[in-house]
């Protein structure tokens, strides 16, 4: 069993890391090498707080960069350090302004908090009676003389074991708890028509109701009935587990505080988000930003390039003789690639080529050859076979990019106010000298 929770806006814990890695866009002047800088060492005071070289390697360790980081070049390394850091920055401000407003005493953040501690309470306790498992030695034997001639398959097996011996203690576990706090079970009354306050399972000190496995909802066919059975053995379940968690005292502080870290800040953005992005300023921002509907032209390209105007002019005359570009291409293109594809570029995108092609070739018709071009790398003749038009899309279909863009630029603007509403102080061993 396990407790979690989605943002109930866009702004995931994806996309606010996504986000959050623009921001604060001054260059850090960080060293190429970390290697001479303790773990302790504080990087950046954001307020009171500490950001420490173990919290920047901490983050770096669960990023999607985390493999790579070892081998790459000491400047990338330096690069995406500094990144990460800027990201944790925003992170620290975006939690402080979160506790200056009193986020961390919304009802709703305590609902999901509560929610979360109970789940983790729950995955300590499990994960407690799973560590406590020791393989007999007379086992470990027998299973090394069995699989002498399979070593490889020795670690699944000890595994296995492992979790049958769980499955039976986690078992002996529950009837235990059920017996330590009086459990009586209701489930018989789980019929149509039962009323929310109706009461499914007593135990010390609880009374657990319909309306807490179902909501205000009546039960209304036998199908219900099941699944409701199902969900009303995981809540009891989940409830003495909890329990004993508690009385066990499981330090579990260290995953809330991370979960706090996190919840709060995103919590913050749901509420700013409600203020920076209205059906108003989402039609606003559309009708002065035509562009961001804008879907270029995809060209089905072929060219020749060659080194003077003089063979440019005689193929130009050629093809249009009828003479084939792309056979033509295959044996006079300086260009390597197009010469070795006989002149065809593929699908390229209206605005992704040189300035001068771009002009030449703006109203161009479908299998027409274009005069003589000239570029820094040549002359070129080029010709288009195929198009995907241009297309405006109307404000319904990118709603959703024009609402990630506004935010965005609203995100951007509010940390760098929060790092002057907060104090930031780099600690960077190359920052001293350096204008923060």
């Amino acid at each position: 069993m396990s407790t979690s929770f989605t943002p109930q806006r866009w702004v995931s814990s994806t996309v606010l890391g996504a986000i959050l890695g623009v921001l604060l866009s001054a260059t850090l002047p960080w060293a190429t090498s970390a290697s001479a800088l303790d773990q302790d060492q504080v990087l950046v005071l954001v307020g009171e707080r500490p950001i420490t070289m173990t919290d920047l390697e901490t983050a770096i360790g669960s990023s999607t960069f985390s493999v790579q980081f070892p081998a790459m070049d000491p400047n990338d390394q330096a690069a995406l350090r500094g990144d990460i850091l800027k990201r944790l920055v925003a992170g620290q401000l975006l939690l402080l302004e979160a506790e200056r407003r009193g986020l961390d005493n919304d009802p709703a953040y305590l609902t999901q908090m509560s929610a979360y501690k109970r789940g983790i309470l729950y995955r300590a306790y499990m994960d407690k009676l799973r560590a406590d498992i020791r393989i007999p030695e007379a086992k470990l034997a027998e299973l090394a003389e069995t699989l002498k001639d399979q070593p490889e398959a020795l670690e699944p097996a000890q595994n296995a074991y492992i979790s049958a011996q769980y499955r039976v203690l986690r078992a002996l576990a529950l009837e235990n708890l059920k017996t330590r706090y009086h459990l009586v079970m209701h489930d018989d009354r789980l019929k149509i028509g039962a009323a929310s306050d109706t009461v499914l399972a007593q135990a010390d000190n609880l009374n657990l109701r319909l309306s807490d496995i179902l909501g205000e909802d009546a039960l209304k066919t036998s199908d219900d009935e099941h699944v409701l059975r199902d969900r009303l053995f995981n809540a009891v379940e989940l409830e003495l587990v909890v329990r004993a968690a508690e009385a066990e005292a499981l330090d579990v502080s260290a995953i809330l505080a991370a979960f706090r870290a996190e919840r709060l800040p995103a919590l913050l953005l749901e509420h700013m988000d409600s203020e920076w992005v209205t059906d108003d300023i989402l039609q606003a921002y559309f009708k002065n930003h035509p562009g961001i509907g804008y879907v270029p032209e995809v060209r089905h390209v072929a060219q020749i390039v060659v080194a003077t105007a003089d063979e440019a002019e005689a193929l130009h005359k050629r093809i249009l003789a009828g003479e084939s570009l792309y056979v033509l291409a295959g044996e006079h293109s300086i260009d390597p690639i197009g010469r070795q594809n006989k002149g065809d570029m593929g699908w390229v995108k209206e605005g992704s080529g040189m300035a001068e092609i771009e002009t030449a070739i703006k109203d161009l018709k479908d299998g027409e050859l274009s005069p003589v071009i000239k570029t820094a790398h040549g002359y070129h003749l080029v010709a288009i076979y195929g198009r995907s038009k241009s297309q405006q899309r109307p404000f319904e279909v990118i709603k959703d990019r024009l609402h990630q863009q506004i935010f965005q630029e609203n995100l951007i603007m509010f940390v760098n106010q929060l790092s002057t509403q907060f104090t930031v102080d780099w600690k960077l061993p190359m920052a001293q000298n350096n204008d923060k």
